[in-house]
């Protein structure tokens, strides 16, 4: 009997045991599920600092919660505090090399230290996790562009608009590329695109203007600054490019009347 007993008070305690174990561990997960959940909150009201330590107490508690560390990535660069964005943005890559957000995430805090090689280093890696993300493409080819490689970001450029043919920034970009690799006549249809799909473009005007300059039509070249000038007033670049043409047009008065203006 003495071992009956024995067994079945052993079984009660497993039991009442597993009862009173299993509330906590339920409610460990639901609050580290909440402490991300309350920072994502703060994190899109862009109360930053707030929703840093929400995502920092997060990770204290679970340092496997990979969106953790991909938000507080974006916080910390949302905080300008690039360098420990990029160590969290590794530490979620650590437990989800496939993150593509936490690769886009990386390359843009490298991006924002001027570190145009590694962000394209980072952004290669998002674009190829996710190639049907126009965003990531874009991005690639700014990057690329930054970093002087203009033939490349070509073809980073035309995958972003094969998903989205009106996706005039990414047109424009191409058109600047183009240029780079000298063929300013050749630019000039995808400034006119990027014109058609919003007529109200001024870098647009801007750099077809430049494209016309560097092909000998000062005068057109002149149209378009001024264009570029008329939506946007404030446009210093444009102002200064305006000088130039008036220079090339031998009209001295009216360059240095554009001058006195920068």
């Amino acid at each position: 009997m003495k071992l009956k007993s024995y067994v079945l008070l052993g079984f009660c305690a497993l039991v009442l045991g597993g009862f009173l174990l299993s509330p906590i561990s339920t409610a460990e997960e639901v609050e580290t599920d909440y402490l991300h959940w309350k920072g994502t909150k703060l994190y899109s009201e862009r109360n930053y600092e707030e929703a840093l330590g929400y995502f920092e107490r997060a990770v204290a508690q679970d340092s496997n919660y990979t969106n953790s560390w991909l938000y507080m990535g974006h916080t910390q660069k949302a905080l300008k505090n690039y360098t420990e964005a990029i160590e969290s943005y590794e530490r979620a890559l650590i437990l989800d090399p496939n993150s593509s957000g936490a690769w886009d995430g990386k390359a843009g805090a490298y991006a924002a230290m001027n570190d145009y090689e590694n962000a394209t280093l980072a952004e290669t890696e998002a674009a190829r996790l996710s190639p049907s993300s126009k965003g990531y493409w874009y991005n690639l080819g700014n990057f690329q562009q930054r970093s002087g490689k203009f033939s490349e970001s070509l073809n980073s450029f035309d995958n972003a608009t094969a998903l989205d043919p009106s996706y005039k920034e990414a047109i424009y970009r191409k058109g600047v590329s183009v240029i780079a690799t000298g063929d300013p006549a050749g630019s000039i249809k995808y400034f006119d695109a990027v014109i058609k799909i919003d007529p109200g473009y001024y870098l647009a005007y801007n750099a077809k203007g430049l494209a016309l300059e560097a092909s000998g039509q000062y005068d057109s070249a002149l149209e378009n600054y001024d264009k570029a000038l008329e939506l946007n007033p404030s446009y210093s670049q444009a102002r200064n490019n305006r000088v130039h043409a008036l220079m090339r047009l031998k009209d001295y008065r009216g360059a240095m009347e554009s001058f006195l203006t920068l």
